[in-house]
């Protein structure tokens, strides 16, 4: 990519920079934040670490995460921003002041290409597999286990431990490479997916039982529910239901998941995943989200279950 060659250069011209992960970061943002963050500490550059929500705790075994800031402003005093699977400034979740020069870095169909440098790859499988590629062609010898490490568990989690259509040849010829330079799969797996704490467990328990499947016209649906007052119930916060939204997909003979989320009163995240039959991002978008074709996400506004009402009547007029 030609842009990554601006890339370098942006990042040769700087000395400091501030790194703005999306809101509710996923594996793959704070992966790519953390890798980002060694490499150019091994440049003889800073960098500052903001999100708008806290970080699992998966995470923090990633070098770099436990120098992330949680913030709802910001003032960057001029220092140039690299903001990661952020469609539009507004998908970081914080009021940015005073930014300098602006990189967008993001493989999300729906990108506006709002900032001054946009590297944008729809066809990768995460930021994770476009910063590896980065890396290895501008700072190999800068590669070492840590970002190995940051940069396998963002391609891990976005891609469903490859389990997902939007891998392909390059995302496994990646992985090799970064099993060749100290990757430690073993301790990602058990930090990320084996350090669950036993209220998510619970958690994830209620929700599994209550989940209900509702037969399409063209297609099986299956959604799932939590409520502000399930997770005070067990003593979770919304960060905790990472990956819930995988679940109801995983059903035989499920066509689409559906992962209803309530992060305050009378609003509700809305995650949509799918098999491969029914693109869900159509939907998304016409409720003012977006994401890939198999999985987006959007916000809906009201109570339950005309919020559910809402969803099924979208995903009705696709059909």
């Amino acid at each position: 990519m030609k842009e990554f060659e601006k890339l370098k250069q942006f990042i040769d011209k700087h000395s400091g920079f501030v790194l703005v992960g999306h809101k509710n970061a996923d594996g793959d943002c704070i992966g790519t934040m953390s890798a980002f963050g060694i490499i150019l500490e091994k440049l003889g550059k800073s960098a500052v670490f903001i999100v708008a929500d806290p970080v699992p705790h998966n995470y923090f075994f990633l070098k770099k995460v436990k120098d992330f800031k949680v913030v709802n402003t910001f003032d960057c005093k001029q220092s140039p921003v690299i903001l990661f699977e952020c469609g539009n400034m507004e998908r970081s979740g914080i009021n940015l002041e005073n930014y300098g020069e602006r990189a967008n870095f993001d493989h999300h169909p729906d990108n506006k290409f709002y900032a001054e440098l946009n590297i944008v790859n729809p066809e990768a499988s995460s930021v994770g597999e476009m910063a590896a590629i980065f890396f290895r062609e501008y700072f190999e010898n800068l590669i070492d286990s840590d970002v190995a490490n940051s940069l396998y568990t963002a391609i891990h989690t976005d891609t469903g431990g490859f389990a997902y259509s939007n891998v392909k040849k390059s995302t496994f010829e990646v992985a090799s490479y970064l099993m060749s330079k100290g990757l430690d799969n073993q301790l990602v797996c058990n930090e990320v997916y084996g350090n669950n704490k036993i209220e998510k467990t619970r958690l994830l328990g209620y929700y599994l039982e209550n989940l209900e499947v509702k037969k399409m016209k063209n297609f099986n649906l299956c959604y799932g529910v939590l409520a502000l007052k399930d997770l005070e119930r067990f003593n979770c916060t919304s960060r905790d239901t990472e990956n819930f939204a995988n679940y109801p997909r995983g059903i035989m003979g499920v066509d689409v998941g559906v992962f209803f989320l309530e992060v305050e009163q009378g609003v509700f995240k809305v995650s949509l995943r799918s098999k491969g039959k029914v693109i869900v991002n159509k939907v998304a978008a016409n409720l003012g989200g977006g994401g890939h074709k198999f999985a987006a996400g959007c916000t809906v506004k009201g109570e339950w279950p005309r919020v559910l009402d809402t969803v099924l009547k979208e995903f009705e007029k696709d059909e």
